[in-house]
């Protein structure tokens, strides 16, 4: 048995005709990659040391590894989990800043584009501010996305003009 499951615990809601062993081992086995020993201890699992902490003045992650698996239910574990660890710091009222790098990924999920959706129209009343810095602008088009993050805007900020740059810098204007 893996150190930190425990079979009562596991079995304690489940009815009489599922407490059958080749299940309960199905389940050990799955649960193992969430615990200390497994694949993503390093988040869900006890450690003697504080290996993801939001403590600090300025704290930062890079997600490409997740991002990049091809496992649809590690994103969405891990991004859910760092997702209701921000809004608990958010819910304190602590001035925070979050920023998205290339958010690309992680807004074509669709349980985290809603969180943002809600965190952008929420967050300024929360003393927080939410900046999202997709690679390309056409990403903005997407309309799980775009739609959302466009709408939450308090402000519209406009990138510069090409043209009228060169019209300035010609002194025709």
């Amino acid at each position: 048995m893996t150190e930190g499951l425990s079979l009562d615990g596991l079995c304690a809601d489940l009815p009489p005709d599922q407490k059958v062993l080749r299940l309960l081992s199905d389940l050990v086995e799955w649960i193992q990659e969430w615990t200390a020993a497994g694949r993503y201890g390093w988040i869900f699992g006890p450690s003697p040391e504080n290996t993801f902490s939001l403590d600090g003045d300025v704290v930062g992650f890079d997600l490409t590894g997740i991002l990049d698996s091809e496992s649809e239910k590690e994103r969405i574990a891990v991004l859910s989990y760092l997702c209701r660890r921000m809004e608990r710091v958010i819910e304190e009222l602590i001035p925070t800043l979050i920023i998205i790098y290339e958010a690309c990924k992680e807004l074509d999920n669709p349980d985290f584009s809603n969180r943002l959706s809600n965190w952008l129209a929420t967050a300024h009343k929360q003393n927080a501010i939410i900046v999202t810095m997709p690679q390309y602008a056409s990403q903005l088009e997407r309309p799980r996305t775009g739609k959302a993050m466009l709408e939450a805007l308090p402000t519209q900020l406009l990138p510069p003009n090409l043209n009228m740059t060169q019209i300035l810098h010609d002194g025709t204007f």
